[in-house]
């Protein structure tokens, strides 16, 4: 690999440590040992291996690259842990508004905590540019999985489909859509489970609308088809940019292809996808129906949600489970033997033939001059034998008329039917039954709870029902030191480690380990069956100190309760919103990452009223906000606070009422004319 000199722009061999140009002398691991708190570069938007990066990360690896910048495999110094860094490009790192869309999605993604999700850290500057951290997941891509091994094994491909709806399905339920699902951002840890990576980031890229200076937001062979057109997007898209996955998995390429981007987003938009069905034979239908459903070209045919997805590839799965179980008869064809027979063989073959041809005569001759005897005996058994046997008595086809018919389904799907102790498949379920009384369990574990009752079904009567069920939300907290105690949404719970059983899909959740001593809040979204949270209070504290000009501002972080200015507090090491609030100053309100200990101050802006002059014609009673200013004429100027406003004129001579409204900004100045006679009314800017 050729070294790109940073001065000059001349390559050089790899081996070499100045450059062949200029004579600039590049950085080396060998460099880096020697000072590990440089930050070494081979050029803008690179690291270096073996270098130390923002003084804390040690970079180990470069694990890929892509439109967004490179990502790194590191060693977090201060938290002796190995992270996932992925340093952005310059080219996006230089818009301002794209690192404070950034900054709000990584609010949003922050609160999805998901087994299926990879968890991001934070998003920080540092000279060598902005950067953001996230769980380091050993293991391979998706993309590189397809590639290695070609179409994926059908049971794993719906094994890995399930667990991205599961973490998607987490995703969605708080409004956050990935946007730019495809399979280099679906990580495979060594045990084989999913990791959804970037969500968020897309959407921050996208809000701007950059593709003109060649940087790719949306994989076009992923990409649905209202994201091709910069239209509104929902879950659905995902869902889209999952069944182009789902096709990937099973056939080993894409479902559009092309020599352009152009030419492949055309496709997304216009033309229907091949049937994978056709491409792999023995792909099972209602698989192939599965895919095509997700890549429909108009969203409101696609599935409404993960969930229905989910549903129908649980389906699929059991259907391919089921098939396996039947045992498939194997024929064998019957062995050629050849024999090899000479001629003297033939002649004593023959002679063997008729000495039994002669002794066979004899036999039967005295068997037929003995009624009764053995020989009869035995040649109406061997008749019986040879006689095939008749196949069993079938049912009358009239016998289905006394059963009745059972329809049965349950939301969600995929509940067990057990009738009377006996399991009879899940739902929707469809079915002819005896008559009698039946003792019926829906039952959809973990996370559901189970539903049990009896009904009766009469000879040509139908059972039919649907089953709401319970979601049961399972919360098991768990921390390092234990004994914190637990707060649910205020009302102690009692001590960890504990599992409680939650009544709804969201909380919140605070623990305290000692008085006056840390505090964990946090908001949890919450699915059906076992949620697990480990928190540890062990890890370093930071402190924060925040001075305002002037002082005397009330400070609030996170959900803290706002302190005073200047102020100082111990705070764990994360992103936190500050808002920051005095009378007569503008509000500030960003976020604030804390690693190690800061010092910052904000200078306030004052906020300057705006003016108006209130002009009439021929005379009014003025009122503002319902506040009387006064009569008009003669002419009035008066400060208003910036925003909306309401002016109301009364004129009782007239017997005539007009209202106004008015907007004024910090320093702007307006006049409002007003004619009573005619009820028109003037705004202009001064």
């Amino acid at each position: 690999m050729a070294i790109k000199c940073p001065k000059c722009h001349s390559e050089n061999p790899e081996q070499t440590r100045f450059c062949g140009g200029c004579g600039t002398k590049f950085a080396t691991v060998a460099d880096a040992a020697g000072d590990r708190t440089q930050t070494f570069q081979l050029q803008r938007g690179e690291l270096v291996i073996g270098s130390v990066f923002a003084g804390r990360f040690m970079v180990l690896e470069e694990l890929g690259r892509g439109g967004m910048g490179r990502v790194y495999r590191v060693l977090d110094k201060k938290l002796d842990m190995e992270v996932a860094l992925k340093l952005i490009k310059p080219e996006i790192a230089s818009d301002e508004h794209i690192i404070e869309r950034f900054k709000n999605e990584l609010k949003l993604t922050r609160v999805i905590s998901h087994k299926n999700v990879c968890r991001t850290y934070d998003l920080s500057e540092d000279p060598g540019g902005y950067f953001i951290t996230m769980e380091y997941v050993p293991g391979e891509n998706l993309k590189s999985t397809i590639q290695r091994v070609g179409s994926v094994n059908l049971r794993r491909t719906l094994a890995i489909a399930k667990q991205i709806c599961e973490g998607l399905a987490a995703a969605h339920h708080l409004d956050i859509i990935h946007r730019d699902l495809k399979p280099q951002n679906i990580m495979l840890d060594r045990a084989g489970n999913v990791r959804i990576m970037d969500f968020g980031i897309s959407r921050s890229l996208r809000s701007r609308g950059i593709t003109a200076d060649g940087i790719m937001i949306g994989t076009p062979e992923y990409i649905s088809p209202e994201q091709a057109e910069a239209g509104k997007v929902d879950a659905r898209s995902d869902i889209y940019s999952l069944g182009a996955i789902l096709f990937e998995m099973v056939t080993g390429k894409v479902p559009f292809e092309g020599d352009t981007t152009l030419s492949i987003i055309l496709k997304q938009k216009l033309e229907p996808p091949p049937d994978p069905g056709v491409l792999i034979p023995h792909l099972p239908k209602g698989m192939s129906r599965i895919i095509l459903k997700c890549l429909e070209k108009d969203r409101d045919r696609r599935y409404a949600n993960v969930e229905a997805l989910y549903g129908d590839l649980e389906k699929a799965e059991q259907e391919i489970r089921a098939t396996d179980e039947i045992p498939v008869p194997i024929r064998k064809k019957p062995a050629k033997i050849k024999l090899r027979i000479r001629e003297p063989q033939i002649a004593g073959m023959a002679v063997v033939l008729i000495l039994a041809v002669i002794f066979g005569f004899l036999f039967l001759g005295r068997a037929k001059k003995e009624p009764g005897g053995d020989a009869k005996k035995s040649m109406s058994e061997v008749a019986e034998t040879a006689a095939p046997k008749s196949s069993p008595a079938t049912p009358n086809a009239n016998a289905s008329s006394l059963n009745g018919s059972v329809e049965i389904d349950s939301s969600p799907p995929e509940a067990t039917i057990v009738l009377n102790g006996k399991p009879e498949g899940t739902t929707p379920l469809k079915k002819e039954m005896p008559p009698g009384r039946y003792e019926i369990k829906v039952v959809k574990a973990p996370g559901y709870r189970e539903v049990a009752e009896s009904f009766a079904l009469k000879a040509g009567g139908k059972f039919s029902k649907t089953y709401g069920l319970t979601p049961i939300f399972i919360l098991e907290i768990i921390t390092a030191p234990e004994g914190a105690d637990i707060l649910i949404d205020g009302v102690l719970q009692g001590k960890t480690p504990r599992e409680l059983e939650i009544d709804k899909s969201s909380c919140q959740l605070e623990l305290r380990k000692e008085r006056g001593g840390p505090v964990l809040t946090e908001l949890l979204r919450l699915n059906p069956g076992r949620n697990t949270i480990r928190r540890s209070f062990n890890q370093a504290k930071f402190g924060l100190k925040i001075n305002t000009v002037p002082p005397g501002a009330s400070v609030k972080i996170g959900n803290e309760a706002a302190a005073i200015s200047p102020m100082t507090k111990n705070m764990d090491p994360g992103l936190y919103a500050v808002k920051i609030e005095k009378e007569g100053f503008r509000t500030v309100q960003e976020s604030l990452t804390v690693a190690s200990d800061v010092t910052k101050t904000y200078e306030l802006t004052k906020i300057l009223p705006g003016k108006i002059r209130i002009n009439v014609n021929p005379y009014a009673d003025v009122y503002i906000d319902n506040k009387p200013v006064g009569e008009v004429p003669p002419v009035k100027t008066m400060e208003l606070a910036e925003g909306k406003h309401t002016l109301k004129f009364v004129s009782a001579g007239l017997g005539k009422t007009l209202t106004v409204e008015l907007e004024i900004h910090t320093e702007e100045n307006k006049e409002v004319r007003v004619n009573m006679v005619t009820g028109e009314s003037k705004i202009i800017k001064l």
